[in-house]
């Protein structure tokens, strides 16, 4: 069997990161020298592909997302079952900024069935984000919880913010000790009596 390539978490993370806090300091995606994305087994992509589908990955790391998106092209009139280079492909859109193709890629590697859970969840992720910048909040908090049960922490985190009665509770939450803290110093200021 050939194995197929599939980001690690942490790669995903940064690029989640990076599109949902995008003032936030990043490091690169892939640490120099850090080891090749993971591989998964798949009895219908060739080493080579593989090897292909690798050098994609790195250019997209490097910002030449239209030699990426190209690459990861070529990969899918090929092998239209190679489901991490849908993914590969979607992050490139985004990156692009092109959410629409990134978003009908992601629903193509949905519509798959052949597809690891993680990387399932990572698509599901993408598809929020897109979701989301459309203003489709509930839809997005959907796909988000879907890629939380199938046990992703960064979709875990993100599907409680995401959740309008737990943001109410949070800021009920925050406003409550904010006014305790402020009455616990004033109740032991001798100058506020």
């Amino acid at each position: 069997q050939t194995p197929q390539m599939e980001f690690k978490p942490s790669s995903d993370d940064a690029v989640l990161q990076a599109i949902f806090n995008p003032n936030f300091p990043s490091a690169p995606i892939r640490p120099p020298g850090a080891p090749q994305p993971e591989l998964h087994p798949s009895p219908t992509v060739p080493a080579e592909i593989l090897a292909e589908e690798a050098r994609g990955v790195k250019l997209a790391e490097e910002g030449k997302l239209s030699e990426a998106i190209a690459i990861f092209s070529t990969i899918l009139a090929a092998h239209p079952d190679h489901a991490s280079a849908w993914n590969n492909r979607a992050q490139a859109q985004q990156l692009a900024g092109d959410p629409d193709a990134a978003l009908a890629d992601v629903e193509q590697l949905l519509a798959l069935s052949n597809v690891p859970p993680s990387l399932r969840a990572r698509a599901l992720i993408q598809k929020s984000m897109v979701l989301r910048l459309r203003g489709d909040e509930g839809a997005a908090r959907a796909a988000m919880e879907q890629a939380a049960a199938l046990g992703n922490s960064f979709a875990q985190r993100e599907a409680v913010k995401m959740n309008p009665y737990a943001a109410m509770c949070n800021a009920m939450l925050a406003s409550a000790a904010k006014a305790m803290s402020g009455q616990s110093c004033n109740a032991s200021d001798p100058d506020s009596k």
